[in-house]
Parts: structure tokens; sequence; C-alpha cells
């Protein structure tokens, strides 16, 4: 299940151009690249840091599509693949708590790709990967207290990258754990299995692994 979009209002609209700007097309295409993107092409998609990194949503699309279904990048608003009961714009007439809830997840830009709602893959780029981390950390522990999980549950969510995010849409992993990206676990009673990649998140009590539990 996808996280509730943490965008305060104005970031649809950043949403929508943010794409076309980094890569001078739109969120479905390709374009123009200046002499500096050009350059900087070479080391899309390279292992940097033992992560997968992507300068931009299309950049990140390129990389997953190599691996999973990733076709149609939507940064749409309108896009019936964003438009799910887990999808969720902050309004202007939210409260000021759940607008800072929307802000610590520091998220710039998001799209989506792939076939329908039930079987896509949500992109972020958060402006601080530490700070997104910490938002998932807690949000989950409110959600424990909240009684909305049950506390001994030990499964993660998001896979991470080194600059982007992916959360795919349906059942199980969708196939991420194959991408080389980790997914983010900061289960309290979570333990990675022997034989499986465990690295060190950026926040205290949480990894990342290429484990997923089922």
């Amino acid at each position: 299940m996808r996280m509730k979009r943490m965008l305060v209002i104005g970031a649809a609209l950043t949403a929508l151009t943010s794409v076309a700007a980094c890569d001078g097309g739109d969120a479905k295409g390709g374009g123009a690249h200046s002499g500096a993107e050009q350059k900087d092409q070479r080391s899309e998609g390279k292992q940097d840091g033992g992560l997968p990194s992507a300068a931009s949503l299309k950049k990140a699309q390129e990389f997953l599509q190599q691996h999973v279904d990733c076709a149609n990048l939507s940064n749409d608003p309108d896009d019936d693949r964003l438009n799910d009961p887990f999808v969720d714009d902050v309004a202007d007439s939210a409260s000021a708590e759940k607008k800072r809830e929307a802000a610590a997840w520091t998220i710039q830009e998001e799209a989506v790709c792939g076939t329908d709602w039930q079987s896509s893959y949500l992109i972020y780029r958060p402006k601080n990967m530490t700070a997104f981390e910490q938002a998932y950390k807690n949000d989950r522990e409110k959600k424990v207290k909240r009684g909305v999980i049950d506390a001994g549950r030990t499964d993660g969510k998001f896979f991470l990258g080194k600059d982007f995010v992916v959360d795919y849409s349906g059942e199980g992993s969708g196939g991420l754990e194959k991408t080389g990206l980790l997914q983010l676990n900061c289960a309290p009673s979570f333990a990675v299995p022997s034989g499986y990649k465990k690295e060190k998140a950026h926040v205290s009590g949480c990894v990342l692994t290429d484990y997923v539990e089922n």
C-alpha cells in the first residue's frame, strides 16, 4: 500500500512541471538534454554509496524499467494510477499539524509508472533522505500507538536509492528487491535473515535490506 502523498498546497504544481524542467520534455517522453545533463548521464543508475542514484524522475524510471514494468511515467494528478485511497494531497485548509507532518517527508516531486493503480510504482524524490526515513519511522510509531498496526509487525516499506524512493501499489514488492534498491525497515523487532543484505539507514533503529517479508 502506498503512503499518503504528504505534500502541502502548491506542491502539485511543482510536480507537474518538475519533470519537464529537469529533462527537457514531459514526464512520458524524453527531450533534449543540456551538455551538463548529458555529462551527468554517465553516472545515472550507477551504484553510488551502495545504492542506485537518479538525478530526476525520468532517470529513476529508466533505471526501474531495466528490472520491472515501469512504462508510461506520469506526474499528472488526474492519472488513475494516482487516484486511489493511499494517495492524498494536504489541502490548504488542513490543520497546522497535518501540514507539519506533510513537510516532514520533504518530498519535492513524484510520479507514477506501470500498468494500473493496482500494479504501479510511485516514485518520490525527497529533498532530504534522512528526513524521509525519520518521517516514516515516526509515522510507523504513531500507527502502533494508535493501534492502526500491530506492535509486533516486522515488515518494511519503501525501497530506497541514494536520492529517490519507490513504493509499489500492489501486493508484495513488485520485484523491487531485485533492482539494487533496498527496503527501509524500522520495526524494532526486525532482524535481517542470514544471506540477505543489511545496510545502515540514516536513522537509528532502521535498516536497509533486500529481504522482504511476505
